[in-house]
């Protein structure tokens, strides 16, 4: 199956379309816990008709019990959707920002491919390929290309197999949050400070992985995985916390230096934002504007699941809203 992340992208600030389909599921199969929601698109924003969190402590490798989580979450979700839309993560995916020559949509995979052999840490023939222009001036083009192993993918979609479900889409984490986000764009206008589109960080703490989107506006400029996440942090304390803030600069320092322009704040998603001190941590170490991002706030919820304490898991849900979104 492609990574075909790219369809029916939400773009910043023009006013979402409505969509043909009822109800769409994302399943967010995170290291430590679990996560699916279900929206409906009846109404704009999307309403989140149901949410479940499980936490699990199931090697991604046995896909037989992971599938029996993962059918006990499917179970207490109940959707109407018929397809489940999911991602992969960590080290088998790798995202590259790459500045090419302006050429047809015709030249342009094998193009890809071409650039991907030098840029991507795997043989070219172990990885799926997809990629997407986020934009073009003159001559040149900004292409974002992603590699994901193929084993992953294949592992994964062994999971949903085994559970009987059937994949819609098959998504990246990092841009499912990011996908998340430009919908939460769309409810928070205000977010565009004096005309002027603002460079947001997103950071999402999961339990061992953090992943960090850099945007422009509702642009996708950098996106990258760190292996830290709430587990290292809750053992390990500041110095953890202290690794994550030396990657995350890194990323900011690069992000400048291709950009020509510095972040303006950092949103905290994720597990991690639960545990006490990390944004200020954060806020004190960069010196960039940082807070917690609720991802619930793009969205329409029914009443209920303020009953059933959706607030307590909103942080986490980014990925599986995104992947809903899809």
């Amino acid at each position: 199956m492609p990574l075909d992340r790219f369809k029916n992208k939400t773009k910043g600030k023009k006013k979402a379309k409505k969509a043909k389909r009822p109800s769409a599921v994302g399943l967010d199969l995170g290291t430590t816990s679990i996560k699916a929601v279900e929206l409906s698109f009846g109404t704009s924003p999307p309403t989140v008709e149901s949410a479940v969190l499980q936490l699990h402590d199931t090697a991604p490798e046995d896909s037989a019990q992971l599938a029996k989580v993962v059918r006990q979450v499917l179970d207490r979700l109940q959707p109407s959707a018929k397809k489940i839309n999911v991602s992969i993560s960590g080290q088998p995916v790798v995202a590259r920002f790459v500045h090419m020559p302006r050429m047809s949509l015709d030249e342009i995979s094998s193009a890809v491919r071409f650039e991907a052999q030098d840029r991507i840490p795997f043989e070219i023939d172990e990885v799926i390929l997809d990629h997407q222009v986020l934009s073009q001036e003159g001559n040149s083009m900004f292409v974002l290309l992603v590699a994901a192993k193929k084993n992953a993918v294949e592992q994964r979609l062994e999971v949903l197999r085994q559970a009987g479900l059937e994949v819609g889409v098959l998504d990246v984490d990092f841009f499912a949050v990011s996908n998340c986000f430009q919908q939460w764009l769309l409810n928070h206008e205000d977010w565009i400070a004096e005309g002027q589109e603002k460079s947001t960080a997103l950071l999402n703490i999961g339990g061992r992985v953090t992943s960090i989107n850099v945007l422009n506006g509702s642009t996708l400029c950098l996106s990258r995985d760190i292996l830290v996440g709430t587990e290292e942090i809750l053992r390990l304390g500041r110095a953890a916390l202290g690794k994550l803030v030396n990657e995350t600069r890194m990323s900011l320092d690069y992000y400048e230096s291709q950009l020509g322009s510095r972040v303006d704040a950092i949103l905290l998603g994720g597990g991690g934002v639960h545990v006490t001190g990390t944004a200020e941590f954060i806020k004190e170490q960069l010196g960039v504007p940082t807070d917690t991002w609720d991802p619930l706030s793009g969205f329409e919820v029914v009443p209920r699941l303020a009953e059933e304490g959706i607030e307590k898991i909103k942080h986490q849900l980014a990925v599986s809203l995104g992947l809903a979104l899809r």
